[in-house]
């Protein structure tokens, strides 16, 4: 290995020089006979080592120098071993065309670019992607080329993984007052070079040049980000392993497979012999846990007191689980060879570390990303900006504001597309921006791509979500219709031999959206939401849509939407075999009947279509008599009817064909009901055999029984028009196996086949927790929506807000929304918020909508969180002051949120305390970042951090900074230490605006212990007064000559 090391370096070092040479040695004129080409570098071909540049003269034939250098590369890489996730050298333009196909049209938009001359630099094709940076500007990025990465790298990350090594880092570094040593942990083998690490730093950039670039810069941060998880979690669970007896580690004897002993591949199965460990609670293993071998128990406590030591002796391995079993007798565990033979240990303790099954889907969708529709526009959005789309913010009027919706309704479609009942309900619902984001997801349904709805606090993002899904309800089944329209107008499709499968394909039209959401609660929520409000149809009428729920939902209200309750009652009635079986002859039965029914109408339609060689007349009507099966023809104008074609109709008189004829339309009619009828009987049929077969395969064993199981499950999934789940389970393996969608909505932003995809969020509020140190540096954090829109894509925003009194949304509409974001008129009206709003402000004179409790408090480390005596007990106290202002009359409007968990949990305990057991009837206690997407009548909200001048940690991040601020609709008291929070420049404007507006109340207290404080009787204070010049931040906008700004408020 080091000798090719020293080669490749030496390669490198010729290179350089080279290129030195090529910059500064003048062109040689062209007159000179006597000048020779140099001579050439000797060939490396068949030695086995990398080869040498090719160095050839400026004169030198560019033909022959391309030819040989395709050549070289060519026996180069038949050399190369190519590892999993590693960047290879570089490739030219035409061999990355032998990639996949979504590459190759990509690159061909790269190809028209001029290409640099033969003899220049650049033509000179480089065999390390070091040396690519002395390429051109364009080069690198034609030239690079990367590898393919495979789902078994996602396992080979864990098994190569020094797991003890990182956990003492980790703990040694939180030890030292929760300060780390600025060193990434969980780095995966070969990435400790320092190009390595600068690559790991750098920030992932907007738009990608192909599938296999977006993925050798995903893939390294996904596997990081997949061991910082599981050390996270392993830092919280290990310190209490020796409390939980079903955690606690065992000794076991292992011995590795006997195929695997002389195998040659890089991983090999061992298999647990016999435990060793006699006291100990049996525990069972899922297929891809991930476990930690050890060689002794000590190890792995010296490790969670930060003394392990790395370098000599392997000390543990990690391993992942490859099939389920209930006990640990004949456990099967996967490892690296080479690691083994480094450990081999027969006897050692093995420890569960988890099974963190969503980063292993994540790692499985990027995998796999070459193989969906969406690619293209999710490497780099390919759209451009066809029109400005229509903001409340440009409605000046009610005219124009009618106006500007029927715009919107017209460029939808308008009635004929969605039907009046459904553009009359919508025009009247929504405001101008809803309508508008509404109208993109419907108008650029069938288009593919992305559409971005960016839906601010309080703007009604949930509402307008359920309103697109009914727009693009509405157009799947208007397309499923005219599908079983054409079916029924085709004779050979209902009468001919495959006549049962093409009545059963119309089913592939039916409707197919799927919903994403991060949370079971934000999924429910949307549930509840089509639940109570329902859907519209084309003539107004309000209809519930078919559809079902992955995963077991929070709320007992969607239980009988839940694929598994669905499963089980299916499964429950199917338990009398012989009912059974009578049900599925009688469904047989009835597709039969019906088919035949749809046979003699379509031969009716057909005798219709084929009765005139010519149209006739207007005031001509064909029918059919149905008893003998015979046409006729009715004369309107003398009332005649005749067996006889009429003649056909005068030159210049009105004609119309057979399939305008009114009996001709009751035909299809009959028949698109009949086709309807007999999808609803097929999917009832194939159900029933599939109950039954679950039924027979229970008798085969779990496994089989397993299979049957998810047979029906798939079935479930693809009889429903919208699937709803968590984007966590979107990569269920029910939900692979079902029929794919054509459109998915992703509700705070796929694996999936669709071909659009609506991301509904707001990058302003909080991303995914991210585990991995360098996630930020490396924009890892950064959503989909986020990067698209900073890419330039069109982003549809929700301008009006319906939640915050105007004095608590003021600081976030100009701060973290520049202004764009309005007010609704429910929010401006005078008695928003009352009776509650006036019982506080005649009982604290001091308070407003928005105040900050001043409290010089001090602040607590616990491991690695915060928490705040003062603040949590002045957070008990200002609940119970203002229930005892209001009667008791609060209910569960009122929420207490803090950004730390340590502090959440010390709230709890001091509420429990103060009111008791039952407190959470009267108050919701949170965290920040569970409360995302929720609102409170009153929200108290306790900053926690309170160290002068030593920085105020994630408190910083603007974006739970926004979601803190926006929760509450009529009361904000934000508990805070002001001198420790204006560090931070944000939450310096945040004191300086609530002090322009007299809303800072200092809060003096006594103090009898470190844990025990007493507060005044808060109707007492007095906020501080204002300054004598009004206080305007720099943030506002300038005012007209009235005193308001331009969105007519006062300052």
């Amino acid at each position: 290995m080091s000798s090719n090391h020293d080669k490749e370096a030496e390669v490198r070092a010729r290179q350089k020089l080279l290129a030195a040479r090529l910059a500064k040695k003048p062109a040689a004129p062209s007159s000179n006979k006597d000048h020779r080409p140099m001579p050439k570098a000797p060939s490396t071909r068949g030695t086995g080592t990398s080869r040498d540049p090719i160095v050839f003269d400026e004169e030198c034939d560019a033909e022959r120098a391309t030819h040989k250098a395709k050549r070289a590369k060519r026996n180069d890489e038949r050399r190369l071993k190519r590892p999993a996730i590693r960047r290879g050298g570089s490739s030219s333009v035409a061999e990355q065309q032998g990639g996949t196909s979504k590459d190759a049209q990509r690159r061909s938009k790269l190809a028209s670019k001029p290409t640099p001359s033969a003899g220049s630099l650049s033509s000179i094709l480089m065999s390390n992607a070091d040396t690519a940076k002395y390429m051109q500007a364009d080069a690198p990025k034609l030239l690079k080329h990367y590898d393919k990465i495979e789902p078994n790298d996602y396992w080979k990350n864990f098994r190569d993984w020094d797991f003890l090594s990182d956990l003492s880092l980790k703990m040694s570094s939180s030890n030292k007052n929760g300060q780390t040593n600025g060193k990434s942990v969980g780095k995966r083998k070969g990435d400790d070079t320092e190009s390595g690490e600068a690559q790991l730093r750098k920030p992932l950039p907007n738009t990608f040049q192909s599938y296999r670039e977006y993925c050798a810069l995903w893939a390294p941060l996904c596997l990081d980000e997949a061991r910082a998880q599981l050390l996270s979690d392993a830092m919280t669970e290990i310190p209490y392993w020796r409390k939980k007896p079903e955690k606690n580690p065992v000794r076991v004897r292992l011995q590795p497979l006997r195929k695997d002993v002389n195998g040659s591949s890089e991983d090999m199965g061992l298999q647990v012999k016999s435990v060793l460990t006699t006291d100990f609670a049996d525990r069972s293993f899922m297929s891809n846990d991930i476990v930690l071998l050890v060689k002794s128990e000590s190890y792995l406590w010296d490790a969670t007191k930060g003394n392990h030591s790395a370098g000599g002796a392997r000390k543990s391995i990690v391993g992942h689980i490859q099939h389920s079993r209930r006990s640990l007798d004949g456990l099967l565990i996967q490892v690296t060879r080479e690691l083994w033979g480094q450990f081999e240990a027969t006897e050692v303790v093995i420890v569960k570390l988890g099974c963190n099954i969503t980063s292993l889907r994540e790692f499985t969708a990027l995998c796999r990303m070459d193989t969906i529709p969406l690619l293209d526009y999710i490497l780099g959005p390919g759209q451009e900006k066809t029109s400005i789309p229509v903001t409340k913010g440009d409605v000046t009027d009610e005219r124009a504001e009618k106006k500007a919706k029927k715009e919107i309704l017209t460029a939808m479609g308008g009635s004929s597309a969605l039907g009046r009942g459904f553009a009359d309900f919508a025009s009247k619902k929504f405001n101008v921006s809803q309508l508008g984001a509404i109208s993109a997801s419907s108008k650029e349904y069938g288009m593919g791509g992305f559409t971005l709805i960016k839906g601010p606090p309080g703007t009604g993002k949930t509402t307008t979500l359920c309103a697109l899904l009914n727009a693009l309800h509405i157009r799947q089944m208007n397309q499923y219709f005219n599908e079983v329209r054409k079916l029924a107008e085709s004779y050979d499709a209902v009468v001919g031999k495959r006549a049962a499968l093409s009545l059963s394909s119309a089913t592939r039209k039916r409707p197919r959206i799927l919903v994403c959401a991060p949370s079971n609660a934000a999924v429910d929520n949307i549930i509840l939401k089509i639940f109570e409000d329902g859907f519209v149809d084309g003539n107004g009428n309000r209809y519930n849509p078919s559809m079902i729920r992955i995963g077991r939902g929070q709320s007992a209200s969607v239980k009988d939407v839940c694929l598994e309750e669905k499963v089980e009652r299916y499964l429950s009635d199917a338990m009398d075999i012989a009912k059974l079986g009578n049900s599925i002859e009688g469904f047989k039965a009835e597709c039969r009947r019906i088919h035949s029914d749809i046979t003699k109408l379509r031969q009716r339609m057909n005798a219709i279509k084929n009765a005139a060689p010519y149209q006739l007349a207007k005031e001509w009507e064909i029918r059919v008599d149905e008893e003998a099966c015979r046409v006729y023809f009715v004369n309107h104008k003398d009332q005649s009817t005749t067996y006889e074609v009429p003649p056909p109709p005068e030159p210049g008189q009105r004609h119309f064909p057979a399939e305008a004829m009114p009996e001709y339309k009751a035909f299809v009619s009959r028949v698109v009901k009949m086709v309807e009828r007999y999808n609803k009987i097929s999917l009832k049929l194939e159900r029933f055999s599939l109950c039954e077969d679950v039924a027979g395969a229970t008798s085969k064993g779990q496994r089989a029984a397993n299979s049957a199981r998810q047979q029906i499950e798939t079935h479930v999934l693809d009889s429903v028009h919208i699937v709803l789940t968590t984007l966590g389970t979107a990569g269920a393996r029910s939900l692979e196996a079902a029929s794919k969608f054509e459109v998915v909505v992703v509700d705070e932003a796929a694996q999936l086949g669709s071909k659009h995809a609506i991301l509904v969020g707001d990058p302003q509020q909080l991303p995914a927790t991210i585990f991995n140190v360098s996630g930020k540096t490396t924009k890892f954090d950064r959503s989909l929506f986020q990067r698209l829109e900073e890419a330039g894509h069109e982003v549809h925003l929700l301008d009006t807000q319906y939640r915050m009194h105007p004095m608590i949304s003021l600081f976030p509409r100009r701060i973290f929304y520049d202004g764009k974001l309005l007010d609704g008129p429910n929010v401006k009206h005078p008695e928003y918020g009352s009776p509650l709003k006036r019982t506080i402000f005649r009982s604290f004179g001091a308070f407003q909508p928005f105040t900050i409790l001043d409290l010089e408090s001090t602040e607590d480390r616990a491991g690695t969180s915060m928490a705040n005596t003062a603040e949590a007990q002045l957070a008990l106290h200002l609940f119970q002051n203002l229930r005892s202002a209001t009667g008791g009359q609060l209910g569960s409007r009122v929420a207490v949120i803090t950004p730390y968990s340590q502090q959440a949990a010390l709230l709890r305990r001091t509420f429990s305390s103060g009111l008791g057991s039952e407190y959470e009837r009267s108050v919701e206690i949170s965290s920040v970042d569970a409360f995302q997407g929720r609102e409170a009548h009153i929200v108290i909200f306790s900053c926690v951090r309170a160290a002068g001048s030593k920085g105020i940690g994630f408190l910083a991040d603007v974006r739970r900074m926004n979601v803190a601020l926006t929760r509450a609709k009529h009361f904000l008291f934000v508990i805070a230490r002001c001198s420790s929070i204006r560090v931070n420049p944000y939450w310096r404007d945040l004191v300086k605006h609530a002090s322009g507006q007299s809303a800072v109340v200092k809060v003096p207290f006594s103090c009898r212990s470190s844990q025990c404080f007493t507060f005044p009787q808060l109707s007492t204070l007095k906020a501080e007064k204002a300054p004598a010049k009004p206080m305007v931040p720099p943030y506002a906008k300038e005012k007209d000559s009235e005193g308001h700004n331009s969105d007519g408020e006062l300052f």
